[in-house]
């Protein structure tokens, strides 16, 4: 997706109302805050990699195949280009990547900020 479509899908998941289930996990080189003070929510300060978003760059990035068919409301990722779908189950994937870490250690790191009233 080029960067006015990461952008357009940030403000989408920043509308989200919290505790939905739909806020999506995110990566640890993505950081936002999502300003809730006038209603919906707005992004702001959404960074890739310590930088900004560059409206004209391809950003690639990998999801389910739920999300990326548009459920939970996220249609955004319907007009993403260049798909590729491993037919991998979800759970098999977080279960490789746990055997492959050892331990997880849940942890809140600061990458996302919600701003309220």
């Amino acid at each position: 997706m080029n960067g006015l479509q990461i952008i357009e899908l940030f403000n989408f998941m920043a509308a989200i109302t919290l505790g939905s289930g739909a806020v999506p996990q995110i990566s640890s080189d993505v950081s936002f805050a999502i300003d809730k003070t006038a209603g919906a929510g707005v992004i702001k300060e959404l960074t890739i990699g310590g930088e900004p978003i560059d409206p004209n760059r391809i950003y690639r990035f990998s999801t389910n195949d739920y999300l990326m068919n548009g459920g939970d409301g996220y249609e955004i990722l319907l007009s993403a280009t260049d798909q590729f779908n491993t037919s991998r189950l979800l759970s098999y994937v977080v279960m490789e990547y746990i055997k492959a870490q050892g331990t997880i250690t849940p942890d809140i790191d600061g990458r996302l900020t919600i701003i309220s009233r």
